[in-house]
């Protein structure tokens, strides 16, 4: 079955939107920041303004720039404006399936390779066994895993897709039960990157009206008490929350009458900010990519070239807070004026998969959820130049290659 238009609502926003996502992270971040609420802070500096906000104007020029570019030249959909809605080629819809079920057997074998050479899944050993050294960190064939879960994320993100178009049950129990391998793996890494994927595909299909940004947003409070309420019994009980110790004296008295998932979730954003800030001027790089491209490396040959290099590619400003945003390796690597012109270049790649993307290439959507993610995480860590991210591009475009293939094989027998 395939999906019908849905009569649009007086209020539509297209969150999936990249440039639209990143504005709102990062300039809620550095408004936030500027607060300067918790004794953490240090305070920001022309660099750092320069850098952030310099980084959201420039993704909004590019993405108009190449929007106006693409309508103009006829090389583009203009059903960008709407919900991908209809896919009227049911051969290609259903090769997809088959794709994604080859991909799955794949992945299948392997993971079970990798279940033998542990003798078991994490969670058994964890929970059940008491064997606290054998969590997800010991689990996993050094580089294969990397790509086993590049796989795992590009099967669940195509099952999805076919049921967002389909509305078949099979593809979404298949999704329901692919999405407890990172608990049994006890990752949560993996558990958050599948969830923030799987919503990437929500949003490109269904455009977010008033109603449900009211629910999201109710949704972000009840996460923040949790997130509070466990970060607050993690340690020894205490009259005095731990959050209170990090606030600034003239905010105290408010800060004690709010929950403390506020305060956790304000440290938690600023941090990377803050990073920044802290080292703007004590970088020394050597202008190569080698902070920026070392996470392409397979682990045990990165292991050995970095062995007794640094920790991280910026000095950080307390080390029980090791978030950076994805700007410390670009900073490390070419300054901050260096790493903002190299963000300028991820952003145009950006722009140009999900335009891909909402032009109803079914790779290209597989391709763009990990991008997705990679914009949702960049206030925290660089995903964009992760094994994992760049080998579920290259698998979503090769989809994009055998769909493209298999339409042209079906044109010239009909």
């Amino acid at each position: 079955m395939i999906i019908e238009n849905k009569k649009e609502s007086w209020f539509n926003f297209d969150l999936a939107n990249p440039m639209i996502m990143y504005t709102i992270i990062w300039t809620m971040s550095f408004y936030l920041y500027s607060l300067e609420i918790t004794t953490n802070v240090i305070g920001l500096n022309l660099d750092t303004v320069l850098l952030v906000l310099g980084s959201v104007i420039t993704f909004i020029i590019i993405y108009f720039v190449s929007y106006v570019f693409k309508i103009s030249s006829n090389k583009f959909n203009v059903s960008l404006k709407t919900p991908i809605e209809k896919f009227n080629n049911k051969i290609k819809v259903d090769y997809f399936e088959k794709i994604a079920n080859l991909l799955t057997i794949i992945w299948g074998v392997g993971s079970f390779l990798e279940v033998l050479q542990f003798g078991g899944v994490p969670i058994i050993s964890v929970v059940v066994l008491g064997h606290y050294d054998l969590d997800y960190k010991a689990f996993g064939l050094p580089t294969i895993h990397g790509m086993l879960n590049a796989i795992y994320l590009t099967i669940t993100v195509s099952y999805y897709i076919h049921y967002q178009i389909t509305r078949s049950k099979k593809s979404l129990i298949k999704v329901i039960l692919l999405s407890l391998w990172p608990i049994l793996c006890m990752t949560r890494a993996l558990l958050l990157w599948n969830l923030i994927e799987i919503l990437s595909v929500y949003l490109i299909f269904h455009k977010i009206n008033f109603k449900k940004i009211l629910g999201l947003f109710f949704s972000m409070i009840l996460v923040v008490l949790l997130f509070g309420y466990i970060g607050d019994n993690r340690g020894e009980a205490s009259e005095v929350r731990f959050t209170d110790n990090f606030i600034k004296e003239e905010y105290r008295e408010v800060g004690k009458q709010m929950p403390s998932g506020f305060i956790w979730v304000y440290m938690y954003l600023t941090t990377p900010i803050n990073n920044v800030a802290w080292n703007v001027d004590k970088l020394h790089p050597a202008y190569d990519f080698n902070f920026t491209t070392s996470a392409l490396i397979p682990s045990v040959i990165r292991d050995k070239i970095f062995v007794g290099g640094a920790k991280y590619p910026i000095i950080l400003y307390q080390e029980t807070f090791n978030v950076s945003s994805y700007f410390a390796s670009y900073m490390g690597d070419f300054g901050v004026n260096g790493a903002l012109i190299f963000v300028c270049f991820i952003q145009i790649a950006i722009t140009q998969i999900y335009f891909s993307a909402k032009s109803n290439k079914l790779g290209s959507i597989v391709a763009y959820a990990t991008i997705f993610n990679s914009v949702m995480m960049s206030v925290f860590f660089d995903f964009f130049f992760s094994l994992v991210t760049i080998f579920q591009v290259m698998l979503g475009f090769f989809i994009n290659y055998l769909l493209y293939s298999k339409s042209k094989k079906q044109h010239v027998q009909g």
